[in-house]
């Protein structure tokens, strides 16, 4: 699996560093997650760190938790919530995502980053392929007015993997530091029971944020599973797949993914 993912990711072209704008393209995308500890979500997360896949090789990380822990020489940076306003939504619902988003903007990685990404722990998810992508695109208009978001399923925007230009991130932010980011973080109490991607799709067109349609960020059926993805469906073209709960299941599709 490592063999054959290193293989892609290092065939794909790197960007020539001969001016200082050029060499900031080697900060292309600041990839989080977040993590229930202690459950399924800690272990996967922990053997891709080991493995160096996922968000791993973003070009910068974040990781995100409802309680401290560590794995390796990364620390898990603490949102303090109260899970229950999310009712059976949980680490999914809309308090807690508006509160990661708070820390999100906090840590300003974000501005050192023409794109922020946030993967879940279950999502297998090839960096490399995002980065063409998105270099693909005119900055004229993913960096400029209220920015842009990616929409994963083409239709629309679920939670498996978010897309936001840097510029989009620095609306949200001029919006809601400060003071008015407890205001936006307690009015989503009323909207305790709105899944994540709902939330932040609502949050997004609230900020006049336009929505660039993609059709190779996820595969349909990871748009729509409701059981693990089935690996042997990992195929090259496709930026992430989702749900995959084990490591073996997670590198099985990473291995298909990039086999040719």
């Amino acid at each position: 699996m490592k063999q054959a993912v290193e293989r892609e990711m290092h065939a794909t072209p790197a960007p020539v560093a001969v001016t200082a704008k050029a060499a900031a393209l080697h900060n292309v995308i600041f990839c989080f997650t977040v993590v229930q500890p202690t459950t399924e979500q800690e272990q996967i997360l922990t053997w891709q760190l080991t493995m160096q896949v996922g968000i791993f090789t973003c070009d910068a990380i974040a990781v995100y938790s409802t309680r401290a822990f560590n794995m390796g020489n990364v620390k898990a940076t603490v949102v303090n919530v109260n899970m229950q306003q999310g009712g059976n939504q949980g680490i999914h619902s809309a308090p807690v995502s508006a509160a990661v988003w708070g820390k999100v903007i906090g840590s300003m990685k974000f501005r050192n980053h023409e794109w922020t990404v946030k993967v879940e722990p279950y999502t297998a998810f090839l960096p490399w392929r995002l980065r063409t992508i998105v270099k693909s695109f005119d900055e004229n208009q993913t960096q400029t007015g209220p920015g842009v978001y990616l929409k994963n399923c083409n239709t629309h925007l679920d939670s498996p993997i978010e897309v936001l230009s840097r510029r989009a991130v620095q609306t949200y932010a001029k919006k809601f530091l400060g003071p008015q980011l407890a205001r936006v973080e307690a009015d989503t109490i009323g909207q305790r029971f709105l899944s994540e991607d709902g939330w932040l799709k609502s949050v997004l067109q609230d900020l006049q944020i336009a929505a660039l349609p993609t059709s190779n960020l996820l595969p349909v059926s990871s748009c729509t599973a409701t059981s693990e993805f089935d690996a042997s469906q990992c195929r090259p073209g496709f930026v992430a797949f989702y749900p995959l709960k084990t490591a073996q299941v997670y590198g099985d599709c990473l291995t298909n993914a990039t086999t040719r």
